[in-house]
């Protein structure tokens, strides 16, 4: 089996999944040749998301071990749908999309955008239903960057060049004289 496990986004305030076709993933080949079951709808997957600008690698060894599929997400949000904000609200968004889920797009009592959002689901495929070059294959919405993984490892990335996901950033700030 196979668990689409991750789907982590980096946004300047705005972020939709339009999640459509078979999965999340980049198509390398053509449309005949991926498998022919929905695994992801943007109306009625469930997603765990995380909006609040917490970071989920925060006290993990790795900054990517959140999206290993044993990763506990439950205290996470829930929701079906897609997921986004313009200027704090539910709107149109790019290509005239409205979401159906409004992210907490600033931080607390601020105008200040949180740096990304999080985004986890579970689907299952059959190894024989991806033999004989059958692939998931998908497209997101977003604002910003976008990157997705499956089971731990990133199978694509929209416009994140400039995301270091294997930094070891600072989990504090030692302030002295």
């Amino acid at each position: 089996m196979i668990r689409l496990t991750s789907l982590r986004a980096a946004c300047g305030g705005l972020l939709s999944l339009a999640l459509a076709g078979a999965g999340v993933a980049a198509a390398a080949a053509p449309p005949a040749a991926a498998l022919d079951t929905e695994l992801i709808t943007s109306g009625t997957t469930e997603w765990r998301y995380l909006d609040d600008g917490t970071d989920p690698a925060d006290g993990l060894p790795g900054r990517t071990d959140w999206t290993a599929a044993d990763f506990d997400d439950t205290a996470w949000q829930t929701a079906a749908g897609s997921f986004g904000a313009l200027r704090g609200e539910k709107k149109a968004l790019s290509g005239g999309h409205t979401p159906d889920n409004l992210l907490t797009q600033y931080k607390d009592g601020t105008v200040e955008n949180h740096e990304a959002f999080f985004f986890r689901t579970t689907i299952d495929v059959d190894a024989a239903d991806l033999e004989g070059g059958k692939q998931l294959t998908g497209s997101v919405l977003y604002d910003d960057a976008a990157a997705v993984f499956v089971n731990g490892e990133k199978i694509a990335g929209f416009d994140d060049g400039g995301i270091d996901y294997l930094a070891v950033l600072p989990r504090e700030v030692v302030i002295g004289i």
